[in-house]
């Protein structure tokens, strides 16, 4: 088994090892699994001289059909390569007898936030064949890169500060993500430079705003207004992952700030020389922020943040308590500056 995260897992949704029986892509960012699932099964296909075969086993009452379907000799000639939908743990099972069949058709596998005591997830950890691809929420250098990616191709140049700007309100979601560029880019066609006004036009959305004040409010030590605009974020479809992802982005940056600061910058000069610098709508209530926390208790913060995102993944049924328990522990330590 290889467990594949960051650059190799680009490498390998690029070039799939054709030895591989088993990939299982999975994690809460639901738009990257499905993004690298079906990249992985394409590249696969395209290397085997073959075609993708989806397969989903919720459209039949008889799951051994997925066995029968990767099995057989495809019609048209190649390897096929199969790809399906983990929708239940009754899958695990079959997965198993493919891998062990010889002869049988590459599965590319996407599912959801597994727990490690998942059948199918401890099934890939523990085959020598299979390889593993989590997929947590994008990080701020990877947003950044899709946007330059995406801007480049469209023979768009985005100006600095709309690029910062669109980092700092993607990132939940990878298909989100992706549809919020695609409407940038269609909003842009004719044009040469994307501007700040542009990406505000088309991507400030609620559910962002919401989430930049939440984040704000936790930091200043505002329970109430904290836990309200969270629960705003999430109604209007936020991910708890997603959440916690950008809550860690942005004390990471407080870090690196009040770093700065205390080698003597002023927090102007901290906040520009931030990447990416900070959102000029939200600078007041940073420098603010910067002023209340010292290194050590944005660590403490840190290492909170860190326990609750891996209390999450191991427990995703109690998501959003885990979360509201993180909220109120940052809130109280902010309180205390």
């Amino acid at each position: 088994m290889v467990a594949l995260k960051a650059a190799a897992a680009e490498r390998f949704v690029e070039k799939p090892d054709p030895k591989c029986r088993l990939m299982l892509v999975y994690g809460p960012d639901t738009g990257l699994v499905s993004e690298r699932a079906h990249q992985i099964a394409g590249a696969l296909a395209t290397g085997l001289g073959g075609e993708v075969e989806p397969f989903d086993p919720d459209s039949s009452s008889e799951p051994g059909l997925l066995f029968d379907a990767a099995t057989s000799l495809s019609l048209f000639g190649g390897q096929q390569v199969i790809l399906v939908r983990a929708t239940s743990k009754q899958i695990a099972g079959i997965v198993a007898a493919i891998v062990e069949h010889d002869g049988a058709a590459p599965l590319v596998v996407e599912a959801g936030d597994l727990k490690p005591s998942a059948p199918l997830r401890k099934l890939a950890e523990g085959h020598a064949a299979a390889v593993t691809i989590p997929c947590y929420t994008d990080s701020a250098e990877a947003i950044g890169r899709l946007v330059d990616t995406t801007c480049s191709k469209a023979g768009l140049h985005i100006e600095a500060d709309a690029r910062d700007a669109l980092v700092s309100l993607l990132g939940g979601d990878r298909l989100a993500t992706r549809g919020e560029l695609e409407k940038l880019r269609n909003y842009c066609a004719g044009e040469s430079n994307v501007t700040l006004d542009d990406v505000m036009a088309v991507c400030g959305d609620a559910s962002a705003l919401l989430l930049d004040d939440a984040i704000d409010a936790v930091a200043l030590g505002n329970a109430h207004d904290a836990e309200t605009t969270l629960r705003r974020a999430v109604e209007s479809g936020t991910a708890i992952p997603a959440i916690i992802a950008a809550l860690s982005r942005h004390f990471l940056q407080l870090r690196a700030a009040r770093l700065l600061v205390e080698e003597g910058n002023t927090a102007e000069s901290a906040m520009r020389a931030m990447r990416p610098p900070v959102f000029f709508k939200r600078q007041t209530v940073f420098k603010r922020q910067l002023s209340a926390w010292r290194h050590d208790a944005i660590d403490e913060a840190l290492e909170r943040i860190q326990t609750a995102d891996a209390a999450t993944r191991l427990n995703a049924d109690l998501n959003t308590e885990l979360a509201g328990r993180l909220v109120l522990s940052l809130a109280g330590m902010a309180r205390r500056r």
